[in-house]
């Protein structure tokens, strides 16, 4: 908040929230688009988006560019989760669904414990937009594993890709 001039708590609250909000809206629309345009162009659109915002974030200077640059990231940032959860529903078999979806949620959730803490100190060795440029980097790693390990899933764009063939 020093960096932005400001000593609101409210504020600070909702710069970290809004992220949230982002989270919850992108949901909402990327779920459907997977639907219609297949999992695979999505996750690689978000992820590279989702860095892009990170990087932005970063590098705001003033409090306005860096809640809309949470926001995206929140927007961008959820995709994996819940296109993840149709990548499990798409591929493995009813009967073994629910272990399946509770493996594959622990990703997101263990993230939820362990970067708050990551985070803290990274904020107090480097400074708060070290959280961000560390984001940038695993982000990256995981973005360049997606591109070569992670193939369309979606049981309905596969079979209009052979349709068209």
């Amino acid at each position: 908040m020093h960096d932005f001039n400001s000593t609101s708590d409210l504020l600070e609250g909702f710069m970290v929230s809004i992220y949230a909000l982002g989270f919850a809206f992108g949901l909402l629309v990327i779920a459907p688009l997977s639907e219609m345009y297949g999992r695979l162009p999505l996750y690689y659109i978000c992820n590279f988006l989702f860095i892009v915002s990170t990087i932005a974030a970063a590098v705001a200077t003033n409090i306005t560019q860096f809640v809309i640059f949470r926001f995206f990231m929140g927007c961008f940032g959820g995709a994996p989760m819940v296109l993840g959860g149709r990548k499990i529903a798409d591929f493995i078999p009813i009967e073994q669904r629910g272990i399946a979806m509770a493996v594959g949620m622990m990703g997101p959730t263990m993230d939820s414990c362990v970067g708050p803490i990551i985070g803290g100190f990274l904020t107090v060795a480097k400074g708060w937009r070290w959280n961000f440029w560390f984001t940038v980097v695993v982000g990256g790693v995981f973005f360049i594993m997606s591109l070569i390990l992670i193939r369309e899933m979606s049981g309905i764009i596969i079979l209009q890709r052979k349709v068209k063939r």
